[in-house]
């Protein structure tokens, strides 16, 4: 899953990105001009679902066919997502890989605290 791993980083990094620009809007004195700064950064966000999703199918059909080494509950919502290719199986498999990886990332701090 290294590739859902560089996937999660860009896509967090484009997230703080959004979130950093809506934060500045504030700080625009000039009405109009941050509402424009604020429907550009809706479209971003917009923009950034759809670029995320197409990533994710992208990685699952990457993975079609081939044997995975994760929980069972990703390789469900991974078959999934290669099967149905909608909107749902995408945030499903999304929701699982994250959750695996959060559990791995536990039991490696777990792991580093115990020794």
């Amino acid at each position: 899953m290294d590739r859902y791993d560089a996937f999660r980083a860009w896509q967090e990094a484009e997230q703080r990105r959004i979130e950093e620009a809506k934060a500045a809007e504030s700080s625009i004195p000039d009405q109009i001009s941050a509402q424009i700064a604020h429907l550009l950064h809706v479209q971003e966000e917009k923009d950034l679902e759809r670029a995320s999703l197409a990533g994710l199918q992208a990685i699952a059909d990457e993975y079609k066919g081939r044997v995975v080494d994760c929980p069972e509950r990703v390789k469900k919502a991974l078959k999934n997502a290669q099967t149905k290719r909608t909107f749902g199986a995408l945030q499903a498999l999304k929701r699982e890989a994250d959750r695996a990886m959060d559990e791995q990332d536990l039991e490696l701090l777990l792991l580093l605290i115990n020794e």
